[in-house]
């Protein structure tokens, strides 16, 4: 997500904001493992006024919550590739009676193809659901994202053309810590009416 097109979306995940700029920019800090989310969706036009002012719409990732076929599944994906890069990402998933939960942890690290451009990310997400009745379901998210990347500088043209993979500074590094946590029920009281309630905190931190 170009920082510069969402900026007049509300940017959420699983329902709730999940970026510290109620209209967009989620690029910038923080934006959920791809293989953590179940869809995308999107709303625009006067439908998405039931979300806020923003006159872009509303983006919201919508992240798994548990294969209800499985009391127990698991998954793991492991990446290298070149410069020193490792992509670590494992989940476990399931359903136990009205128990239903989703874990999964994400380890990415590598040296940069410039001097100086080096990086590791640690991101992690549990989710817990349970059906208190037939028409009752409680919800509790946890979401952790910590990384720590080092910015090598920019280069003028001649520089550019004289070594691409150059760097001029060697102290520039930038650190975000992004914590999310939601509580949610959903209470179905008829076929045609439903009621969602939705707690939810973000605590982050940049240091550049």
């Amino acid at each position: 997500l170009d920082p510069n097109r969402t900026a007049n979306f509300n940017t959420r995940q699983n329902g709730y904001d999940m970026s510290a700029d109620a209209l967009g920019y989620p690029e910038s800090y923080y934006t959920p493992p791809a293989r953590a989310i179940d869809r995308i969706e999107m709303v625009k036009g006067a439908a998405s006024l039931q979300y806020g002012s923003q006159f872009g719409g509303l983006l919201n990732f919508k992240l798994r919550d548990g294969n209800i076929d499985n009391k127990l599944e698991a998954h793991s994906y492991q990446t290298v590739g070149s410069f020193g890069y490792y992509d670590g990402f494992n989940s476990v998933e399931g359903q136990v009676g009205r128990l239903q939960y989703y874990a999964m942890h994400q380890f990415r690290r590598g040296d940069g193809w410039r001097e100086n451009a080096g990086f590791q990310q640690n991101t992690a997400i549990a989710s817990v659901g349970y059906q208190l009745t037939d028409k009752l379901q409680l919800k509790a998210d946890l979401t952790y994202m910590k990384y720590l990347a080092q910015q090598p500088g920019g280069l003028q043209d001649f520089e550019f053309e004289q070594d691409p993979r150059s760097s001029k500074r060697d102290r520039n590094w930038f650190q975000v810590d992004w914590r999310l946590a939601a509580l949610s029920a959903d209470y179905i009281a008829s076929a045609s009416l439903k009621f969602n309630t939705r707690i939810f905190a973000l605590q982050a931190e940049r240091m550049a």
